[in-house]
């Protein structure tokens, strides 16, 4: 489940019209990310290796960068008015996805920096 999450993370495209306007711009990642990622990540035998947990974190990183690629004219023109910039939604899911493999990955008893600093 979690290679087909990152299927989905990387080759979905902004250009199509599968997405609709409220999935697009400081939302882009919503349609992705939305009622999939917390289902798929249960358990570190999900996730299966830190080479898929890097994949996972560089796609989450992808799509924010995408979504602020899709916002580069509105938060000039918001720059020049002097208003706060766009919240971008992927930045949540960024946040939100690090944090839930890191707790994976601690409950598996992966290697840490604290446990080889203790050691």
């Amino acid at each position: 489940m979690v290679k087909d999450f990152l299927h989905v993370l990387e080759t979905a495209d902004p250009y199509s019209s599968s997405f609709d306007e409220d999935n697009m711009g400081a939302n882009w990642g919503h349609a992705q990310f939305s009622n999939s990622w917390s289902r798929v990540l249960q358990t570190w035998e999900d996730v299966g290796s830190p080479e898929v947990a890097r994949q996972l974190i560089a796609a989450v990183i992808k799509t924010a960068q995408v979504a602020r690629t899709l916002c580069r004219d509105e938060e000039a023109a918001r720059r020049q008015k002097n208003m706060p910039p766009l919240t971008y939604i992927s930045d949540t899911y960024i946040s939100l996805i690090t944090d839930r493999l890191w707790e994976l990955w601690t409950k598996a008893s992966g290697v840490s920096y604290t446990h080889i600093l203790s050691s």
